[in-house]
């Protein structure tokens, strides 16, 4: 009996693994359903702009296919590729009760556009789609601004409406790319690193239509959109809108007052905390604020400078934002070992370091406020260059060997650098 059992077990798996492996027919378009879905950002770095996909519903079966693109496989590989830039990003299918579902777990809000689109319209759209999941089809480059998620989606609607999209996009965009991600519901830390990392590429003017490669340019271009038919009458392109998920709100990020005034405070504690110290014992804490700062600016310079020297990743080439965290910036943190010890040359040598890197600074801040640079970066300039001139001030009135504290450094000896200059 339980032999029995067993081999009719083992034939209708076989038979379910035949017929999952029978192709399904065609639908035909009229018993297709096409949408556009539009997802709010979510905590993965890849999910920071949000997602886009491609609802299908077929209304033969009552199978409702959920396609994306920019799908990341977890692995040593793909991070390697992350940090090079030379990303590959796959194509997906999946139900898409799957894939709501996971949205509303995350708490990300889900917006969904029905597109009014023709039948031979709807069967082309399935087409491509079920052409871009075959294996050997469904790996894409990718890249954060330029070739994501959202720009397949994006240019396979516009191809198969015979560019509706692009001609809706050709009006300039009220905003830069900067600046839409600005407001996006993240956290303020994940806007920071952002706009730190972001080169002049993301604010020059563009349309609408460049600027729908965040998601949520996508969702409004596409409601913007309209249709011919062969009467030669417009429609609108989206017959229907819904949502479900947590509202989205525009959240703000810091303006240049609030880097300004941060930068300044920094300037007043580093300032504060050396002046009426004895001179013992403002060493260990001028060298514990070169070995941050160093860290804090230095390291984050130095990835800048490799991310455009070795890596693909466009939105980092040629960064700005170089000038004032300045690679150099590095060297600040053996010189603070070596200061911590008390020694006179490294004292020089880090007052000679901020001195170079305020000046680097200060040229760059001149580059902004003549539109050299055409980069939005001043508000990094009002956080970091007060903070440098403050190293730098302290450093070189620390030079002086011949005096005990820090506030007398004001007068002749100052300048008497024993070893190097004669008393």
């Amino acid at each position: 009996m339980h032999r029995l059992l067993l081999v009719l077990s083992i034939l209708c798996l076989t038979g379910e693994a035949v017929q999952s492996q029978t192709p399904l027919p065609s639908p035909r378009g009229s018993d297709l359903e096409v949408s556009l879905v539009t997802v709010g950002p979510g905590r993965g770095w890849f999910e920071w702009l949000g997602h886009s996909g491609i609802l299908v519903a077929d209304f033969t079966n009552g199978r409702q296919r959920f396609f994306e693109y920019g799908v990341f496989t977890p692995g040593a590989e793909s991070l390697w590729r992350a940090v090079t830039g030379d990303m590959v990003a796959g194509v997906r299918e999946q139900p898409a009760s799957i894939a709501t579902s996971a949205f509303n777990a995350e708490g990300r809000r889900v917006s969904i556009q029905k597109l009014d689109l023709t039948p031979a319209e709807r069967a082309d759209i399935l087409v491509r789609l079920e052409r871009a999941v075959r294996p050997g089809h469904n790996l894409l480059p990718y890249q954060t601004l330029t070739a994501n998620c959202t720009t397949a989606p994006r240019d396979l609607i516009d191809s198969v409406t015979g560019g509706a999209l692009r001609a809706a996009g050709r009006s300039p965009s009220l905003v830069t790319v900067r600046q839409s991600v600005a407001v996006l519901p993240i956290s303020a830390r994940v806007k920071f690193l952002m706009d730190f990392t972001f080169n002049n590429e993301v604010d020059r003017p563009i349309t609408t239509w460049d600027a729908a490669t965040l998601p949520t340019k996508l969702e409004d271009l596409v409601g913007a959109a309209t249709v011919s038919r062969p009467d030669d009458s417009l429609h609108p392109l989206v017959s229907s809108a819904w949502s479900f998920g947590p509202p989205t709100r525009e959240s703000k990020y810091f303006n240049v007052l609030t880097f300004l005034l941060a930068g300044i405070t920094g300037a007043g504690v580093i300032v504060s905390r050396v002046f009426g110290r004895r001179l013992t014992s403002a060493s260990k804490l001028y060298a514990s604020t070169d070995i941050a700062l160093g860290l804090l600016l230095g390291l984050p310079g130095l990835l800048l400078m490799s991310g455009w020297l070795f890596t693909r990743h466009d939105y980092m080439w040629a960064n700005a934002n170089l000038l004032v965290a300045n690679p150099i910036l590095v060297a600040a943190i053996p010189l603070g070992v070596s200061q911590a010890k008390r020694g006179k040359p490294a004292d020089l040598w880090l007052a000679r370091l901020w001195t170079l890197a305020m000046c680097v600074a200060a040229a760059g801040l001149v580059l902004n406020l003549t539109h050299f640079t055409k980069q939005d970066n001043l508000r990094f300039y009002c956080l970091l260059l007060p903070v440098m001139t403050a190293q730098a001030f302290v450093g070189w009135r620390r030079c002086s060997p011949t005096t005990e504290s820090v506030s007398g450094l004001g007068t002749d000896s100052h300048f008497q650098l024993k070893g190097w200059i004669n008393e």
